[in-house]
């Protein structure tokens, strides 16, 4: 009985020392986090069901993912991708919603090859209505340019696209300021071993009435500022961070995000991780085995990870061109 009273004690003392002591994101001017939350150190939110509810799954052009499909030949996405927003400034917000340009960010090399427009599919805003398809021409240039990239010298696989409106939706959007760069990733203490998720297409499986992304967990493995990815598509090497995910064909474009309970080494702090993305998934990493059948490519366990600061700077691209055309974005 003593034993187990002294074992209470301590969770009683882990608990009081977490909530006083450690510290809840990343501090600088862009983090938003909600401050009930780093108050009270207890999670307001399922970040996992949110993250699902952000899930974009993106098809091509000439495609009609909405209509029904035969059984033996369903129609798959290309890629994932979910929505980051832009607030308009120029409109005042209410206390239910505010103005925003909703922008989905994917992996560049989804929409490389697409027919020069994509069909974007997602839930509907009431649970259980189905899903809802909007074709979006893609535009390079010109008044109307709505899709965005970086220089080839960036060497980054990743693709911005403004969408159109979307009536009877109401994806989930995450704010720029929920998007790390590795300088704020240091300062939130956001490192090897950090738990993550990503949420995006399911290799072989969508769903027939509705979408259903799939959801897989793992950790991060390396962090590093090196070229050392070999982008097949465009025969270069990228930037990556390496996160540990089984298998994961179809999750191009879907971004990797911080959740869970993180205990600080030798301690009994601990603080709930807010839902920060580091990136987005861009490739599976393999190994060529020998076999009786021959070189056969075998999967490693680890996803190569386009990091999240180029994100932002196509964010910055679309706001700079908002603004030339005498828009007030804000990037918060």
């Amino acid at each position: 009985m003593m034993a187990l009273r002294k074992i209470w004690g301590y969770v009683v003392l882990a608990r009081l020392c977490a909530t006083a002591l450690f510290g809840q994101q990343p501090q600088d001017a862009n983090s938003q986090a909600p401050k009930s939350e780093a108050a009270t150190n207890q999670p307001k939110t399922d970040y996992v069901e949110k993250a699902s509810q952000a899930s974009i799954f993106i098809f091509d052009g000439k495609t009609r993912p909405c209509d029904e499909q035969p059984a033996d030949k369903p129609l798959l996405p290309i890629g994932s991708g979910f929505v980051a927003g832009i607030t308009n400034k120029s409109v005042q917000p209410t206390a239910e919603s505010r103005s925003v340009w909703k922008v989905l960010l994917t992996a560049g090399h989804v929409i490389h090859d697409s027919s020069g427009s994509i069909v974007v599919r997602l839930n509907r805003a009431t649970p259980g209505s189905g899903f809802a398809c909007f074709a979006v021409p893609l535009v390079y240039d010109g008044n109307h340019k709505n899709i965005y990239t970086l220089k080839d010298e960036e060497a980054a696989d990743v693709a911005a696209v403004i969408l159109p409106e979307m009536p009877g939706t109401d994806p989930v959007i995450f704010s720029p300021s929920l998007l790390l760069d590795r300088e704020t990733m240091e300062k939130g203490l956001i490192k090897v071993g950090t738990n993550v998720l990503t949420v995006g297409y399911f290799f072989g499986y969508s769903g027939q009435k509705q979408n259903y992304p799939i959801t897989k967990f793992g950790k991060i493995s390396i962090l590093t500022s090196e070229r050392w990815f070999f982008n097949g598509d465009w025969k270069r090497f990228e930037e990556a961070y390496v996160v540990e995910l089984q298998n994961t064909p179809g999750l191009s474009g879907a971004p990797v995000i911080t959740y869970g309970i993180e205990f600080e080494p030798g301690t009994f702090r601990y603080r709930y991780l807010p839902p920060f993305v580091i990136g987005i998934v861009k490739g599976l990493e393999t190994v060529p085995v020998k076999t009786g059948i021959g070189i056969v490519l075998i999967s490693q366990g680890i996803a190569a990870v386009e990091p999240a600061n180029h994100l932002k700077e196509l964010l910055s691209l679309i706001a700079e061109d908002l603004r030339r055309g005498g828009s007030n974005p804000a990037l918060e």
